[in-house]
């Protein structure tokens, strides 16, 4: 039964809430290493925001956005607001 619960979270994943949002790459490792030490499983999406204009002196800019499912909701950010 779990292989078959694998596969059809794998094609069609539960419904997930935001709670984590940053542009600093060292806040966005320090969160994932928080809900990893408190055992609660998350995704991570990385958004490239740099423009495509071929070099130029702007850094790029990339935001760290964090998600869990709605059930662990409340665990994490009781994880994130702590020390």
């Amino acid at each position: 039964m779990g292989i078959l619960k694998s596969i059809w979270r794998f094609f069609v994943p539960r419904e997930r809430t935001l709670i984590f949002t940053s542009f600093n790459s060292d806040e966005f490792v320090r969160m994932k290493n928080k809900l990893i030490q408190s055992g609660i499983p998350h995704r991570s999406k990385i958004t490239n925001w740099a423009n495509d204009h071929g070099g130029g002196l702007q850094p790029r800019r990339m935001q760290y956005d964090i998600y869990v499912a709605s059930e662990d909701e409340n665990n994490a950010v009781g994880t994130a607001d702590a020390k």
